[in-house]
C-alpha cells in the first residue's frame, strides 16, 4: 500500500506462487497504480531520503547517490544485499531489478532509472517486501487452523474516541465473511495469536522510519519477524496520520487493517493494483472491499470444507 505496509525485506524464498489469469475482464477493469505518500516528522517527505535527488540513469550509468536505490531494491526484496552490495552503478543486474521492480508496479518497463520509477519509488509504501515475480496473489503459509484470536494494545488520538479500534474489527470481518477463518476478540492478557497497536515510528520489532505507514508478519511458521506469537499488526503513530475513511494527508485505519491482515493470514503482495494486497494505496482514499484476487490467494490458504 503506498505508504508502506511492511513485513520486513526478505527473497521470500519460502513462498509459493500460484498465478491468476491477468488476461481477462478483471485484468481489463484495474484502476491506475495506487500509491500513498508519507511524511518524516509532520513534514512531507521522501521514502528513502536521496532518491528524489537522483538523476535519470541507463544501464552502466555511475552516480554516488544511486546506492539509495540499490539499498530500496534490497530492502524490498529485489537484489540480495549479501551478493550485491550497493555500488552505485546501474549493473545488468540491477537493471534486472527495476524491471521486476517497474513490471510489479505497472510501470514502463525500461530496466533503467527513469523519472517513472524514481516517482514511484519516492512514495510510501506498505514496509513487507514484494514478491519475487510479477504475479497476482501470492500465498507464503498458513495457520495450523482457522480460529483465530486477536486483541489491542494501544491505540492513537488521532481518531475520536476508539473508533480506530471499530475500523480494525470491520477489517476482520471482512476476511472472516468470505473465508473459514475467524477472528475473536480477547483481552490482552490471554495470550491472543495477533496483536494489534499504534506504535512509535522505531518499534521495538521493526523501524517504520519514512516509508512505512504500517507493518506486521505471517503466519507463526513463516515468520518473519520472528518476535511472536503474537504476530503483529502496527501501525505507525509517530510519522503517519490516521482516519476513519477519506481525509487529506490521513490513512484510512480499515484499509490499512485490510491489507495488513491479509499478510497476518499468509498472503504476499499482489501485482494487482485494484487488490487489497497491492502494495501501495493512496492518503485520502480507501480500499475496504477484497477483490477475486484476494480471495483466491486466502482460499487457496484455507479452503472451505464440503
Amino acid at each position: 500500500m503506498e505508504g508502506s505496509l511492511e513485513v520486513l525485506e526478505s527473497q521470500h524464498s519460502i513462498a509459493m506462487f500460484r498465478t491468476l489469469d491477468t488476461a481477462g475482464p478483471l485484468a481489463s477493469s484495474l484502476p491506475p497504480t495506487l500509491v500513498w505518500g508519507g511524511r518524516m516528522n509532520g513534514n512531507p517527505g521522501e521514502v528513502f531520503h536521496g532518491i528524489g535527488s537522483v538523476p535519470v540513469l541507463k544501464k552502466g550509468d555511475k552516480y554516488p547517490y544511486f546506492k539509495k536505490v540499490e539499498t530500496f531494491l534490497q530492502r524490498f526484496g529485489y537484489l540480495d544485499r549479501a551478493q550485491h552490495p550497493s555500488q552505485g552503478v546501474l549493473t545488468e543486474e540491477v537493471s534486472d531489478a527495476l524491471e521486476r521492480y517497474q513490471k510489479l508496479h505497472a510501470l514502463s518497463v525500461t530496466g533503467e532509472f527513469d523519472e517513472e520509477t524514481r516517482a514511484q519509488m519516492t512514495t510510501s509504501r506498505c514496509g513487507m517486501a514484494d514478491p519475487g515475480s510479477s504475479l497476482t496473489y501470492v500465498t507464503v503459509c498458513p495457520w495450523d487452523r482457522t480460529n483465530l484470536t486477536f486483541s489491542f494494545t494501544s491505540g492513537t488520538s488521532d481518531v475520536l474516541g476508539d473508533e480506530e479500534f471499530g475500523a480494525v474489527r470491520n477489517a476482520f470481518e471482512t476476511w472472516a465473511l468470505s473465508t473459514p477463518l475467524t477472528f475473536t476478540e480477547v483481552s490482552a492478557g490471554s495470550n491472543p495469536d495477533i496483536a494489534v497497536g499504534w506504535h512509535p515510528t522505531i518499534a521495538y520489532d521493526h523501524d517504520m522510519t519514512g516509508d512505512v505507514v504500517a507493518h506486521s508478519d505471517n503466519p507463526p511458521d513463516c515468520s518473519i519477524l520472528d518476535f511472536g506469537p503474537p504476530q503483529p499488526l502496527h501501525f505507525d503513530n509517530g510519522e503517519q496520520y490516521w482516519a476513519i475513511g477519506e481525509e487529506p494527508g490521513a490513512y484510512d485505519v480499515e484499509s490499512v487493517a485490510l491489507h495488513e491482515i491479509g499478510h497476518l493470514i499468509g498472503l504476499d503482495h499482489s501485482s494487482n493494483p485494484a487488490a487489497v494486497m497491492f502494495s501501495q494505496l493512496n492518503p485520502n482514499s480507501i480500499r475496504r472491499s477484497l477483490w477475486p484476487d484476494d480471495l483466491i490467494g486466502a482460499l487457496t490458504l484455507y479452503p472451505f470444507q464440503p
